[in-house]
């Protein structure tokens, strides 16, 4: 079963911008993965979705209506996951990074390993390389099209657990988020850091930082970078890195957790920590909708469907759910 809650934007905006939405709910819980991280990613035709949770457990969706979705047990916590062709690459409380088969969950060879948990993993616009971070304070790329030696790029010099990582669509940068309180940009060409950017809060664990602070580029061309900052998305120019403004919304009362840029550029999504998924205009850098996950809990996972401008999202209690916004509507999906 799943909850389907019907929004509908009113005219004008009551405050600060901000469309209002009015939302009416009928329930139906049924739990996608148990509580904890949970990510969620369409495959790369955006025909089906993929799921990874806590509990160990792959699930893939033909829609949010499958209710019998294909499933795969890893057995290790999952804290990231992609989508490459029929396979899908995971990212875990492990240190190796495992790809598997869609169709079965056969394992169909290793990306690389660590020598501490894997937090994230992204995958650049043409899906042969992807970017990894882990607790180890390194960044590595794999060219996954690469069968000699030269295939895997390491980065060092955070100080501290690597968060997050974030693949420039032009394959010449790759972002990366840490515990060190820094954002740094990596030069895939030359292979070293280029900057350095202390914007976030420090601390000494993944476990106790104030989000997984999870930053993504501009989707088209990589014009800026977007960093999740306490309660604003921070948007950093290419190649400068200056800061050009900072993203808010007056209802969000708890840190941003996860961004993402929609496939045409035009629309920002932000995810926060107390529930509230927010969608930005590029434009004019106004936000245009605002909804609230009905658990008020973490958003930990945004993902804009490859064709169109439908918004997959997960949140820390396991749910998963779809944001359609066509013209001046907004319909929201959940699964429990």
């Amino acid at each position: 079963m799943k909850i389907r809650l019907a929004a509908t934007l009113f005219k004008k905006p009551s405050f600060g911008g901000v469309i209002d939405v009015l939302m009416s709910i009928t329930k139906g819980p049924v739990n996608v993965h148990k509580k904890g991280l949970t990510s969620a990613v369409y495959d790369v035709h955006g025909r089906r979705i993929v799921t990874g949770g806590s509990d160990g457990k792959i699930k893939i969706f033909e829609s949010l209506d499958d209710a019998c979705p294909v499933e795969h047990i890893v057995g290790e916590k999952i804290n990231s996951v992609a989508c490459r062709y029929e396979n899908v690459i995971v990212a875990t409380e492990g240190t190796y990074v495992h790809i598997l088969q869609m169709e079965d969950g056969l394992p169909d060879g290793v990306v690389t390993r660590f020598t501490a948990e894997v937090n994230h993993l992204a995958m650049n616009k043409d899906l042969s390389k992807t970017a990894l971070c882990s607790s180890d304070f390194s960044v590595k790329v794999v060219d996954l099209s690469g069968h000699d030696n030269d295939r895997e790029l390491v980065f060092k010099g955070h100080q501290g657990a690597v968060l997050s990582v974030a693949f420039d669509p032009l394959d010449v940068f790759v972002a990366s988020a840490s515990c060190d309180g820094s954002v740094r940009l990596w030069d895939l060409i030359i292979g070293e850091e280029t900057k350095c950017i202390y914007t976030l809060a420090k601390c000494n664990d993944p476990l106790f930082a104030p989000s997984s602070c999870r930053l993504c580029w501009e989707s088209t061309v990589g014009k800026f970078l977007l960093v999740p900052v306490d309660k604003e998305i921070k948007m950093f120019e290419r190649v400068c890195w200056s800061l050009l403004c900072s993203l808010s919304c007056p209802s969000v009362t708890r840190a941003y957790n996860i961004c993402a840029s929609s496939r045409d550029g035009n629309l920002i999504s932000g995810g926060s920590l107390d529930g509230w998924i927010i969608v930005w205009r590029v434009e004019d850098r106004q936000a245009i909708h605002r909804i609230r996950d009905p658990s008020h809990s973490r958003i930990c996972s945004l993902f804009w469907h490859p064709l169109d401008k439908n918004l997959l999202f997960a949140n820390e209690n396991g749910s998963v759910g779809l944001v359609h916004s066509p013209d001046h509507q907004v319909f929201l999906s959940i699964i429990f």
